[in-house]
């Protein structure tokens, strides 16, 4: 891809020694560290930590800071209920748990609502509804007495829509690239599971499965040279996109592609427990998996 205008470049951002929110009203930290191998594939991995707090709190904002930035790609918030994961917090001798843990999956042990994220170079800030607790090696929280405002919502509201208008945009300039393919079909899939109802949402899920549809005809004669991840991911959204589209057939095809080309897989574990109702599956069972869980 050719380099775009210097002119436009944006100045790098100046990174504080501190917290860059002020000082927090509250400061979680993990109980013990995660060593993190020199050299392996990506982990992704949760980090329980009790918050001591005994009431409901509103939260203004969340600032994350990793003791390792050069190890820690990126990191996700959520508060539970207590005692929600204590019986797999640490039961592979290591603190925490791998995977990824999905909000709203699973009611019985999945996280009660999010709490925002973090990644290099990110402005560390959030505005959800409630707080109760955080993962990450040191969250600051700073309170806020009331929810976000209709303002603050329309503003949301108003970025999202503007997001895939230019996604949309890049996609009709290089229509071919399947980085650019890449980048709002993996999105919106990801996404519209969970997505408030605002905007054409059926119209977003459609527009997932043409980008995703487009990486597969473009790779279609090299499938083989992929690897499990990028196979697996490929696959697991045509099929589950399609299914949440009520196309059966094609679901079945792609989850029937999934079962010949990556066995032994969690992929083909997926499409086993599909094939049995060929039904959406929860999304617990669509989520990216792979790099996310070795």
């Amino acid at each position: 891809m050719p380099e775009g205008d210097r002119s436009q470049m944006p100045a790098m951002p100046k990174f504080t020694t501190g917290w860059r929110l002020g000082t927090p009203d509250l400061v979680l930290e993990m109980p013990k560290e995660f060593e993190v191998p020199a050299s392996r594939p990506d982990i992704f991995r949760n980090f329980v930590v009790p918050s001591g707090l005994l009431e409901d709190k509103w939260v203004r904002a969340v600032e994350f800071r990793p003791s390792a930035r050069a190890v820690v790609h990126h990191a996700l918030f959520a508060y539970v209920h207590a005692g929600a994961y204590a019986s797999i917090d640490g039961t592979d001798g290591q603190p925490g748990f791998r995977g990824l843990a999905p909000i709203g999956a699973n009611p019985a042990i999945s996280p009660a609502g999010p709490l925002g994220g973090w990644a290099v170079g990110a402005t560390p800030r959030f505005l959800p509804r409630r707080a109760g607790a955080a993962d990450g090696a040191r969250v600051g929280l700073r309170d806020q007495d009331a929810l976000p405002s209709d303002g603050q919502s329309r503003a949301r509201k108003n970025l999202f829509q503007r997001a895939t208008k230019e996604m949309d945009s890049a996609v009709g300039i290089a229509p071919d690239d399947i980085r650019v393919r890449m980048a709002p079909g993996v999105v919106l899939r990801m996404l519209t599971p969970t997505m408030p109802r605002f905007g054409n949402v059926p119209g977003l899920i459609e527009n997932a499965r043409v980008d995703h549809q487009r990486m597969f005809d473009l790779q279609q004669s090299q499938l083989d040279k992929l690897s499990a991840h990028s196979l697996g991911e490929l696959l697991q959204g045509l099929a589950e996109l399609n299914s949440r589209q009520g196309k059966t057939a094609d679901a079945e095809k792609y989850y029937g592609m999934i079962q010949s080309m990556l066995k032994g897989t969690d992929y083909t574990a997926r499409a086993a427990e599909w094939m049995k109702t060929k039904q959406p599956l929860p999304q617990a069972q669509t989520n990216c998996v792979g790099c996310h869980l070795n």
